[in-house]
Formats: structure tokens, C-alpha cells, sequence
């Protein structure tokens, strides 16, 4: 049996605030590191392309400011050395570690060099890039181009148009979300996009974006030229695994793990949210990555089952923490840590609830963390609550299969949760 007496997670957001929080809520009392490359502490994504975008800046994670941990925020992990066991930090930096948990998550796909340099073409991950893009929909946009009609391209056109904004959605797919969810569903969602005022262009792919110095029209494919002075590019995401290269993880659309989320050969690295491509027991072990919030959220939080039924059960997604059932162990030890590790799956243990701060603690924190959000400063972790679905098309629709694959006849349900 192995001690950790070192954990670190790289990448700061819902995934890695978790599976922290897990690892304190098991028990472990060693030392805690957290790695994050935005300046601000964990948040709530998916209001990025909904009500933040109508005002309301109330968007971060709770948590935050209660777990004993070093925050590592601002900061690039661009290197990782396994055989040292010690991660190197964008400023060189070295941060050692027993345990890793990678959570480096996701980035947007761009278009050219070009059409990205455009004043007026916005990009929609973080919560500066939901800032930015609101500012801009303040200055009254004539007529707004997304490309990509995705969920991120779905709920944004939504957006817009219960905003009284003009929207053109772009897609490539013969309907939104066709390919995940089936034809019967992208049907659906186009008449439901166009019963609510949004201009579908489907089939077609971007070729370039058109203006001089500011984005003036998006040149499809087809030969069409639409004009927009404001364009949202949502093509979907790559995974943050660059500056794993080289350091001997297997890599390949995401980091591959085993079917409880170890890194695939190390028994001291686990992988979990976006980042995270694992076997999946109800496509017969075909690997798959997730890009979604309930994922992230649900990956990491919760002790493992170590039950004979519960490994034989395929689940939606294990759990990234498989060490934690074992953080019992003394201070000076830390953790014990299972070699081999044994198949845990997700569904078999409830989520743990924990408590909520107080009323009068919220009504007291609640204008002050606003403004700190709004002006970069934020250092505190608001309460996690439902978040608002202004517009049409805000429900939050996602997949869970392989891109193209449907079920198998007789497997769980598998798929479109609200957020």
C-alpha cells in the first residue's frame, strides 16, 4: 500500500474543486495544491451563455474559500515529469506531488489566425470571455453570426433573442446536435430555433469571416456572404493535454485512463472531467470523453463503491477519486492507495450532501463577491444555486455517447439531464 502525503490538481475549475473537496471531506489531511490557470476561483460555467450574458453576475462555485488548500491561480502547468514525480508551472516553478489529479478540462476551437484577429469575433469558455461578449451585446449589435450549433451555439441564440437581438445560426449538421442526439431531436431543435425567431443555416460550413478591421459578414461555403457585426464561434473544444506531452501519459483526444480513471500505466494519476477519455461499459469499453458539466461535477465528488455489484454495473461515468474510501489514514501517513485499482462506477453511492451557508451569510456576501467577480478581484465562493433559462433553447441538453452512436438496445438511459 502507497501514502500520499502530497496531492495536487491541475486545473482549478468544477472537476478539480471536487475532487478536492472529496479528498477533505474523506479525510486526508496532508497537503493540497490546486493549479488553475484563470485568475479567478472556481466558478459555475454553464450561466456563461445565459443569464450572465442578461446581467446577472452570480456565478461562482461554493467551497472555494472554505477547503484547506493552496491556491495556485494565474498560473500554467506546462510540464509534467513522472518519473520525478513534479509538475513545472509556466514562471519554472516545481510542484511535487504524491498524487495528481489531472482536471486541465478544455479550450474552444478557433478559427484562423486571421478571422480571430477581427474586432467584434468572440470566443465563449471563460468567465472573462462571457464578460466580453456581454459588453459587446451592450453596444447593440445590428446582427449576431454563431457558428456552431451546439449546445454552447444553441443556448447562446437563445440568449440573443430573448434579449431582442438578431440572430444567424450557422451549422454544419443537417440540424443542431444531430450527430449526438439523433435526427428526431436535431429536428426538433431547428423548428423550436426557428419557431423563436432564430435564422438557421444548416449544411453549410464557415469558410472565412469578412471586414477590415471589424467582422462584417461570415462567407459560407456555399458561396453565400452573411452579413453580422458581431460573430460567437462555438465549434466545440479540444482537450488540455499539451503539457502532458512527453511525460509518458497516453494521450489521445483527452488523457486515456482505465474504467476508474487512472491514467493509463500509473497508479499515482488519476483524470477526470472534459480531459478525461475512459472505457465505457455500455459501448462495450469504447472510449469516450464527455464535455459536460454534469460530468465534471459528478466524476469526482463521493467515496467510491468498492461492492462486487457495484464493479459489475456500467454506470454514466466512474469516479476520479478512487483513492478516497482510503483517506482515513493518520496525518502522517497520509491516504493509503489501492495498486491494482478495482472497477468503481459512479451510480452505486449517492452524492454527498453538504451543508449550505447560512442566510444571513449569503444576504451579507452576496453584493460584495458580485463586484469582486465583475472586476477580476473575486476570492470568495457564492452559494451554488439553479441556474436562470432565460430564452428558448436553455435546458441544457447533452451526450453522452460516442460522436454518432446511438444506444444499444436494453442500455441504461444515458443523456439529456437539465443543468
Amino acid at each position: 500500500m502507497r501514502k500520499l502525503d502530497r496531492l495536487v490538481v491541475v486545473g482549478a475549475s468544477l472537476a478539480g474543486l471536487r475532487a478536492a473537496q472529496t479528498l477533505r471531506d474523506e479525510g486526508y489531511t496532508g497537503d493540497l495544491t490546486l493549479v488553475g490557470a484563470e485568475p479567478h476561483l472556481p466558478y459555475n460555467r454553464p450561466p456563461l451563455s445565459k443569464s450572465l450574458l442578461t446581467g446577472d453576475d452570480d456565478v461562482a462555485l461554493p467551497g472555494s474559500d472554505q477547503l484547506d488548500a493552496r491556491w495556485l491561480i494565474g498560473r500554467n502547468a506546462v510540464g509534467l515529469d513522472t518519473a520525478r514525480q513534479a509538475i513545472t508551472l509556466d514562471d519554472g516553478a516545481q510542484v511535487p506531488y504524491d498524487g495528481l489529479v489531472i482536471t486541465t478540462g478544455a479550450r474552444p476551437r478557433r478559427l484562423d489566425d486571421s478571422d480571430m484577429s477581427l474586432t467584434g469575433v468572440h470566443l465563449l469558455r471563460t468567465f472573462d470571455d462571457a464578460m466580453n461578449l456581454r459588453k459587446a451585446l451592450r453596444e447593440g449589435p445590428r446582427r449576431v453570426a454563431v457558428i456552431g450549433g451546439g449546445i454552447i451555439g444553441g443556448e447562446v441564440s437563445s440568449t440573443l433573442r430573448a434579449l431582442g437581438i438578431e440572430v444567424v445560426l450557422i451549422d454544419a449538421a443537417p440540424a443542431p446536435m444531430a450527430g449526438p442526439l439523433g435526427e428526431t431531436v436535431g429536428e426538433w431543435l431547428a423548428e423550436h430555433h426557428t419557431r423563436n425567431g432564430v435564422e438557421l443555416v444548416s449544411g453549410v460550413r464557415v469558410e472565412s469571416l469578412k471586414g477590415d478591421g471589424h467582422v462584417s459578414a461570415v462567407r459560407l461555403s456555399d458561396g453565400r456572404s452573411l452579413p453580422a457585426d458581431l460573430v460567437i464561434v462555438g465549434l466545440g473544444v479540444l482537450p488540455n493535454t499539451e503539457w502532458l506531452d512527453g511525460s509518458g501519459l497516453h494521450l489521445d483526444d483527452g488523457v486515456l485512463t482505465d474504467s476508474a480513471l487512472f491514467a493509463r500505466g500509473h497508479a499515482n494519476i488519476v483524470a477526470a472531467g472534459d480531459v478525461a477519455r475512459w472505457p465505457h461499459g455500455v459501448f462495450d469499453d469504447e472510449y469516450v470523453r464527455i464535455e459536460h458539466w454534469a460530468n465534471a461535477n459528478e466524476q469526482a465528488p463521493s467515496p467510491p463503491a468498492t461492492s462486487s455489484a457495484a464493479r459489475r454495473t456500467p454506470s454514466r461515468s466512474p469516479r476520479c477519486i478512487p483513492w478516497a474510501h482510503a483517506c482515513t489514514a493518520p496525518a502522517s501517513s497520509g491516504p493509503a492507495f489501492p495498486e491494482p485499482p478495482t472497477r468503481w462506477w459512479r451510480s452505486q453511492v449517492p452524492l454527498k450532501r453538504r451543508s449550505s451557508p447560512s442566510a444571513s451569510d449569503e444576504a451579507g456576501s452576496s453584493s460584495r463577491r458580485r463586484g469582486q467577480l465583475a472586476q477580476g478581484t473575486h476570492q470568495t465562493a457564492p452559494r451554488h444555486r439553479r441556474t436562470s433559462t432565460a430564452g428558448h433553447c436553455n435546458r441544457g441538453l447533452t451526450h453522452t455517447l460516442p460522436l454518432g452512436r446511438s444506444a444499444p438496445p436494453g442500455a441504461p438511459a444515458v443523456g439529456i439531464p437539465a443543468i
